[in-house]
């Protein structure tokens, strides 16, 4: 059984945790985050019968963006893309789809680690 001072705490705790959750979370809903945003999202078949999902994503900022990495989980597995993509440019990340195609994307680049929904498929 949790102690009195215990089960303040872990109020304390859960009422400063709770705004923050609620607030960030329409932020994370979003196909675009700082300056990048999804441009295309195109699935092919390389020649071992492997599918992958290419996204595109646009510079819409006024500053060039490095983007190391793309994703389907926050905690990886992390497909490197190594690239700089200028304003109004463009840049590809390509992702192994095991069974189904993942719901959301994450992208580490230079504006931080950015999660990104992907559109449905029709």
């Amino acid at each position: 059984m949790l102690k009195p001072l215990r089960l303040g705490i872990l109020g304390l705790v859960l009422a400063a945790g709770l705004p923050v959750a609620l607030t960030s979370a329409p932020a994370l809903a979003e196909t675009h985050q700082g300056s990048l945003q999804i441009h295309k999202v195109k699935f092919h078949i390389d020649e071992s019968g492997q599918v992958w999902m290419q996204v595109q994503f646009a510079n819409k900022g006024t500053k060039p963006i490095r983007v190391v990495g793309i994703s389907p989980t926050r905690v990886g597995p992390w497909s490197a893309v190594g690239q700089t993509v200028e304003p109004e440019g463009m840049v590809k990340g390509e992702l192994k789809v095991l069974k189904d195609p993942p719901p959301v994307v994450w992208l580490n680049c230079g504006e931080g680690l950015m999660r990104f929904e992907l559109p449905k498929r029709q």
